[in-house]
């Protein structure tokens, strides 16, 4: 029988870290979103994850610097959507609506991405975080729907910064009903505020 060279050891145990923290990851993700970050204990988190307490703490120093790795992942997660947004070549506002859609089915799907959008909206981690994701969001919007009212997909007359805070405000605030109502999570909700909101702009 052949003897594993060092190199395929260690590839074998980096492989074993990377899957010990994705599970960590999620279950810290499960935790904090549903207790928040005060409540959460790591001793629930590693029982949670079925690691051993030493394994987390090889990942991870303290439960803050866990809810900032949540986060950051919930959030990379979120802005591969937006990236693939802005790459696409459809109307501007036809995106938006779009990519509206594919983050509420994210939140709704992906329990790290539900909990990174608690985590930043409740200020748990923000020291950790290199800006602050609804600033973010909001010049997300304010770019795609300046792009459309240059394209003609909105009233000339409309204010394209009044509608991006209404929006940002609306998209927000479904995040926030759904902690409580999980039918807020809806695509087709969504897709009724898009329906409202744009045909009074376009008219």
């Amino acid at each position: 029988m052949l003897n594993k060279s060092g190199d395929e050891v260690m590839s074998t145990r980096q492989k074993r870290a990377e899957r010990t923290r994705e599970l960590i990851l999620r279950a810290a993700a499960e935790v904090f979103e549903r207790d928040g970050i005060s409540t959460a204990s790591l001793a629930w988190i590693t029982e949670v994850a079925e690691v051993s307490k030493g394994a987390l703490y090889f990942h991870f120093r303290s439960k803050e610097e866990l809810a900032g790795a949540v986060c950051l992942e919930g959030m990379d997660r979120m802005n591969s959507l937006v990236r693939e947004c802005y790459r696409g070549r459809s109307p501007a506002l036809e995106r938006l609506a779009t990519l509206c859609r594919q983050l509420v089915r994210l939140v709704r799907d992906d329990v790290v991405a539900r909990a990174a959008v608690r985590l930043a909206n409740d200020g748990s981690v923000g020291g950790m975080l290199p800006s602050d994701p609804n600033r973010e969001w909001s010049r997300v919007v304010h770019r795609l729907l300046s792009l459309a009212h240059w394209q003609g997909g909105l009233n000339r007359s409309v204010d394209v910064e009044a509608l991006a805070r209404l929006l940002v405000s609306a998209t927000v605030g479904v995040e926030v009903l759904s902690r409580r109502d999980s039918s807020w999570l809806d695509e087709a909700v969504v897709t009724r505020l898009w329906d409202t909101l744009l045909t009074a702009s376009s008219d």
